[in-house]
């Protein structure tokens, strides 16, 4: 694999990395099992790739592509025949198409001028009891700034950005109660200023790597900041305590993703995953007033958080 050679803006050929994980689990009782356990199976499959170029002296490239799947499975007794097990509908526990490329312009200032694109969706949005929405919704923001190399030294990469941006969420959502398939297509967007860091860091003599990103964005303003104030009222006048969440788009989003992978053998490894986020309100909801109160509330209290989410996953 060719050396980085960023801290010399030496041109290079691509640098390719890609880790692809897929575990599964299984385990199975049979009715007349008297433990109290029950039979489940999981699986996930992830892979993290990226390539990078020195294109010239002046001009770096850096693309990152994740794609996350995963579903789980439980033995539950049957309604109809309790004397017998039967398995539950596999429900998603991963789900996750990210890609973004940041293109870095090094003039010989202290900070690097940037340009990224990031495109945020998943395989299925089962977030609704009506049904499954492939790609559903798709997030792309558009940035730029500047950008510091804080270390490039062999695999070793830490890089730090900060500038503004521009979001644009387009899908679609329910217009009905289930089990209507009734959808309509949404878009909204919203502005603000963002802050990443990301850093790749060889152990274990190189037979580990750490990759951990985190990002935050301040909106500034949201095109459906009138919308919310809307359904705070429609809320209101159905739940008298229902709590504002009109300001809510103005908390930041933040995002900590943390990635450990080591290899065992040549075809044996092992990966560590973690991700912490952090938003009031999920960025890419979509807020129509128009739809009636019994449909338009689970939607919106559906991407109301009041706290942090985390998520963990390990991989062999």
């Amino acid at each position: 694999m060719p050396e980085r050679a960023d801290s010399l803006n030496a041109p290079g050929p691509w640098r390719l990395q890609g880790t692809l994980s897929l575990t599964a689990t299984q385990s199975g009782y049979s009715a007349n099992w008297h433990g109290g356990d029950h039979g489940s199976w999981v699986w996930v499959s992830r892979f993290d790739g990226t390539a990078e170029r020195q294109v010239n002296r002046h001009f770096n490239t850096l693309t990152n592509l994740t794609l996350a799947y995963g579903q789980a499975s439980r033995q539950q007794a049957d309604p109809s025949d309790p004397s017998r097990l039967v398995w539950e509908v596999p429900a998603a526990t991963d789900d996750q198409i990210t890609l973004e490329t940041v293109a870095r312009f090094a003039l010989g200032w202290f900070t690097q001028p940037y340009v990224a694109y990031r495109t945020d969706t998943q395989f299925f949005d089962a977030s609704e009891p009506n049904g499954k929405l492939p790609f559903n919704p798709v997030g792309m923001k558009l940035s730029m700034g500047l950008a510091k190399v804080l270390a490039a030294r062999g695999e070793l990469e830490v890089i730090t950005r900060a500038g503004v941006g521009v979001r644009l969420a387009v899908g679609r959502a329910f217009t009905e109660l289930p089990p209507s398939p009734s959808t309509e297509r949404f878009e909204k967007t919203d502005t603000g200023l963002e802050w990443v860091t990301m850093a790749v860091v060889p152990m274990f003599s190189g037979r580990g790597r750490y990759h951990g990103r985190l990002g935050v964005f301040f909106t500034l303003t949201d095109s459906q900041a009138d919308a919310l104030r809307r359904y705070d009222a429609i809320a209101a006048s159905v739940d008298p305590a229902h709590q504002p969440v009109a300001d809510y788009w103005r908390s930041p989003d933040v995002t900590l993703e943390n990635v450990f992978s080591a290899g065992i053998t040549r075809y044996l490894g092992v990966e560590f995953t973690t991700q912490w986020i952090y938003n009031k309100l999920y960025p890419d909801v979509d807020v129509d007033p128009r739809l009636e109160p019994e449909v338009l509330i689970p939607q919106v209290e559906g991407n109301v958080h009041r706290a942090g989410q985390f998520r963990e996953a390990l991989a062999r």
